[in-house]
C-alpha cells in the first residue's frame, strides 16, 4: 500500500487535499494512511514552495484555520464548505485543475 501511495503522489500532475478537521489532526501527527500519505506531501511541498502548483488544498468541512494542516497553511485553498455555493466552487477548482483562471478577461471590440 506504502509503495502505492509513494508512486502515486510521484507520477500525478495534480492532487486535491480535502481538508477536514480529522484529516488535519491525522496530518499534523502522521497518523495512520493519511498521514503517512501526509509525509510524502510535506517533502514534496518543502521542494516547490514558491511554485506549487501540484497540491490544490479544498476545505470541505469546517474553517480553513479548523482543517488545513500546519505546512499548508502559506497556501489557498478552494472553500466548499458551503454547500449552497457548490457549483460555483467547483467551476473554481476545475479552473485551476485546468491551470486557467476561472474569471476570463473580456476581448476588447474595437
Amino acid at each position: 500500500m506504502h509503495v502505492f501511495m509513494e508512486r502515486s503522489i510521484q507520477h500525478a500532475k495534480k492532487i486535491l487535499l480535502i481538508l477536514t478537521p480529522l484529516f488535519k489532526e491525522k496530518a499534523d501527527e502522521r497518523k495512520g494512511g493519511a498521514g503517512y500519505e501526509f509525509s510524502m506531501i510535506a517533502s514534496e511541498l518543502f521542494d516547490s514552495l514558491a511554485n506549487n502548483n501540484k497540491f490544490l488544498p479544498v476545505v470541505r468541512r469546517g474553517t480553513y484555520k479548523l482543517c488545513t494542516p500546519t505546512i499548508l497553511r502559506p497556501f489557498l485553498a478552494c472553500d466548499m464548505s458551503d454547500d449552497h455555493v457548490f457549483e460555483q466552487k467547483y467551476s473554481e477548482l476545475y479552473s485551476a485543475i485546468l491551470g486557467k483562471s476561472s474569471v476570463e478577461r473580456p476581448e476588447c471590440r474595437i
